[in-house]
């Protein structure tokens, strides 16, 4: 029983750091610059660290970080662009299911561990204590500790998906952003030959 109340604790606990760091993150949200009362957008900067199955993205925009969700939503979402914004909603669920998973798991694990640590030691005392007073050690109860040693293991294997989903639903909604804003930029007022009117027309850089 203190078993189980000591990881429902520390699973609490854990809640409230992950809460507590989405707070402190979104101090910092940088913004789309303005010129002239209307905003220009620019692409998001996506730098690769590492190689092959272990390298991971970066994202950067006006050369600051990308972070939290606050700070994609304050560049992603005034793009108004149905797709990218849904794309980072589901980054942002995942990663948060995600990280509790991936936690708890952990936690739970770790729990399981330490009960099976502490059933061995009391397995020698209790052997011990049999031994002087003749009877026979019922042996250890391992029924709590493997349980929790197989939930906590799950748990962590699940979050770990679940957050590589949220990576990739990440990526994906920067680089639906990214496509977007190279579309506009790619259009751009000329004069018709023989008309007073401008009229849009792609432009390619060469």
């Amino acid at each position: 029983m203190k078993t189980w109340i000591w990881v429902l604790m520390m699973l609490l606990a854990a809640a409230g750091v992950c809460r507590a760091q989405d707070d402190d993150s979104a101090s910092t949200q940088p913004t789309p610059t303005t010129a002239s009362g209307k905003t220009q957008f620019k692409p998001i900067e996506i730098q690769t660290f590492g190689w092959g199955r272990h390298a991971s993205n970066g994202f950067y925009y006006n050369g600051l970080p990308l972070n939290s969700l606050q700070q994609y939503e304050a560049v992603i979402d005034p793009l108004g662009d149905a797709q990218a914004s849904q794309l980072l909603r589901s980054a942002g669920s995942e990663d948060t299911i995600g990280t509790v998973t991936l936690v708890g798991g952990i936690l739970l694990e770790t729990a399981g561990w330490t009960d099976f640590c502490i059933e061995m030691i009391n397995m020698g005392s209790g052997m011990t204590a049999a031994s002087n007073a003749g009877t026979t050690y019922a042996g250890p109860n391992l029924g709590p500790s493997i349980i929790l040693i197989c939930a906590g293991t799950a748990g962590w294997l699940v979050g770990a998906i679940v957050q590589g989903d949220a990576g990739n639903d990440r990526y994906n909604a920067v680089n639906r952003y990214n496509y977007v804003v190279q579309q506009n930029q790619s259009m751009s007022f000329m004069m018709l030959p023989n008309s007073d009117q401008p009229a849009l027309a792609f432009t390619q850089r060469f």
